[in-house]
């Protein structure tokens, strides 16, 4: 078996190749909206591998670049449009194409493990964002999925090929002049996009390390926390899921003990600090007997080589993914939880984080824990007992406050009563203000319901309540009173408060923008009751 570049070890981040074919991406149909998806998590059910990657050389081809057209939009090789905007949004200059190449540094999905992004820079200088990584259906070659970049220059297209030694247009940047037979620029919108490397040009592929190595830590993790569990509590792993800030572990089991998972979790750590190799091998069908301990999920292919993930003492499976070359570069490992809710049955999910996702949650965990330690006066180990006690006494006060407040409004209810009674004896549907500061709808409802229980349903009353001390800007309000008194005042006072609410035809309430407004607003209302 013939390993992709990205398969092989030590692993290669930059490397050069020519290119097969370059081409835009299909346009998106017009009569339906395009979406931007974020990617799933790679999800596995089969550890097995044993694809043959391409290992033809590339032939001569016509190239799909593109040059300066007099349109506003740009057409594929197929004369299709393809700009990478949603229908109905404004225009972009982000166009997506392909660049084929014999073979990668980039990972190609598979095994579970999502496949890389990269970069991939041509002659000319321009640089391309990989954001995808698939074998080519006839399997003689590996498809680079592109972000095109605007045009740095686009009064010439010459301007983008850089100048040989000699003083020349670069021989590989000129081909795609001789031999194109579509334009060498495209346009999105107004704003130009670069050509695409042209048909034998070598281009330069870089993969996105940091983000590499990171999935290489937590597919060890992976390989090493389903061989521990297996042999030590029986649990057998029938998927896995790589996601970009955890990774996820089903195993069949109808439920797992926090103390089992805390034993596994210590396993893997020793594991780790022993630095045990992890090793790369390459085997026939025919030398699989010879392997003791062979981890796959699912059957194994009866023809073709196979790739087997080795963690000398532990574990031994089949795998066409990227690890690191020693337990100790996993540098610590945390089980985060587990879940049996969502999972399907008698499987449960656990979660885990290692290496440097987990020196990362630590380090979050650490400054959190001086945070909330000058919040609490207290250190670390106590802030359960300390939150409980904060929790409790809050408790207490929220209901010393409710009482409070009763006792208030039983007060202001009683001077309210009075002004009521009075008004009543002057007119028949009296219009009253009660205003108080710093107050909520809780401390209105209060009073307004003493009121109307002494007082009866006969008379029109504001009550406005501002959040702050001093008495303006916003709070709340209630409008209440006889119905055919209520619907039109409504309008006036809520011009007048900036107000926003609803409720029962007879009670209106809600939020107001300006309680110093409170007296404009029972003036408006009496000049429209009048």
């Amino acid at each position: 078996m013939t390993l992709l570049l990205c398969q092989r070890q030590p692993y290669t981040q930059t490397a050069s190749f020519p290119v097969l074919q370059s081409s835009l991406a299909p346009a998106a149909k017009p009569s339906a909206a395009t979406k931007s998806t974020p990617a799933k998590p790679t999800k596995n059910n089969n550890n097995n591998n044993n694809s043959k990657p391409p290992t033809a050389a590339p032939t001569a081809a016509t190239t799909t670049t593109t040059t300066p057209t007099p349109t506003s939009s740009t057409t594929s090789a197929s004369g299709a449009s393809s700009c990478a905007s949603s229908q109905g949004s404004a225009p972009t200059s982000e166009r997506v194409g392909y660049i084929d190449l014999p073979d990668s540094v980039l990972y190609v999905e598979g095994g579970g493990q999502p496949g890389d992004v990269g970069t991939i820079l041509d002659s000319r200088g321009v640089k391309f964002r990989c954001t995808r990584v698939e074998k080519l259906p006839s399997g003689a070659g590996v498809r680079h999925t592109v972000v095109i970049p605007p045009r740095t220059v686009s009064s010439s297209n010459s301007a983008e090929k850089p100048a040989s030694a000699d003083g020349g247009v670069n021989a590989a940047a000129a081909a795609s002049t001789v031999t194109s037979s579509a334009p060498a620029s495209s346009t999105c919108g107004d704003n130009e996009v670069a050509a695409l490397p042209a048909v034998g040009e070598d281009v330069s592929v870089s993969v996105d390390w940091a983000r590499r190595y990171d999935y290489m830590q937590q597919h060890t993790a992976q390989h090493l926390f389903s061989h521990l569990a297996m042999k030590h509590k029986n649990l057998k792993t029938v998927g896995w899921a790589l996601h970009d800030t955890f990774t996820s572990v089903e195993l069949e089991a109808a439920e797992i003990s926090d103390e089992d998972l805390l034993f596994l979790q210590d396993l893997e750590n020793a594991a780790i600090r022993q630095h045990v190799p992890v090793n790369v091998q390459i085997v026939s069908h025919d030398q699989l007997n010879s392997i003791s301990g062979l981890r796959s999920r699912g059957s194994i292919p009866t023809e073709g080589d196979i790739r087997i993930i080795q963690i000398e003492g532990y574990d031994t499976s089949t795998c066409g993914g990227t690890h690191i070359a020693n337990t100790a570069e996993l540098q610590t490992f945390r089980i985060l939880l587990s879940d049996t809710e969502h999972s399907r049955k008698n499987v449960v999910r656990i979660f885990f984080l290692a290496g440097q996702r987990e020196l990362k949650f630590a380090s979050i965990g650490y400054e959190r824990d001086k945070a909330l330690s000058r919040i609490l006066s207290c250190p670390a180990d106590v802030f359960t007992q300390r939150s409980e006690t904060l929790l409790a006494e809050n408790i207490q006060l929220i209901r010393q406050r409710k009482k409070l407040l009763e006792q208030v409004a039983r007060y202001e209810a009683q001077e309210l009563s009075t002004r009521v009674t009075a008004a009543l004896a002057t007119s028949p549907h009296p219009f009253l203000l009660y205003t108080r500061d710093a107050g909520n709808m809780e401390s209105l409802q209060e009073v307004e319901a003493a009121v109307r229980e002494k007082c009866g349903p006969e008379f029109l009353l504001l009550s406005v309540s501002s959040d702050a001390e001093s008495g303006t800007g916003p709070g709340v309000f209630i409008l209440s009173g006889p119905l055919d008194l209520v619907k039109k005042a409504t309008a006036p006072v809520m011009a007048a408060l900036g107000g926003k609410g609803g409720g029962k035809s007879n009670r209106i309430q809600g939020r107001a923008m300006l309680c110093e407004n409170g007296a404009q607003a029972l003036e408006n209302a009496k000049a429209a009751l009048l």
